[in-house]
């Protein structure tokens, strides 16, 4: 509905290799890139948020653009 919050969640599975760093940029990166939020400004979301979410075994990464979780750099 216009003028309601909007939520983008990009979730990603840390593949051997990878720093926790990296595949979170690559999370956020994507969702700016693929446009994912299009359709939540179409219809009017505000404000609309975006996540990415990064599963390490037990481990869980979150970040947003604003914000990287601890251990991760943006």
């Amino acid at each position: 509905k216009v003028g309601e919050p909007g939520v983008v969640i990009e979730l990603k599975v840390l593949e051997p290799g990878e720093t926790v760093e990296h595949a979170l940029t690559s999370a956020l990166d994507q969702i700016e890139s693929r446009r994912y939020e299009a359709r939540l400004e179409a219809a009017g979301a505000t404000p609309i948020h975006r996540f990415a979410a990064l599963f390490d075994g037990k481990r869980t990464y979150v970040a947003t653009p604003e914000r990287m979780s601890p251990g991760a750099k943006r």
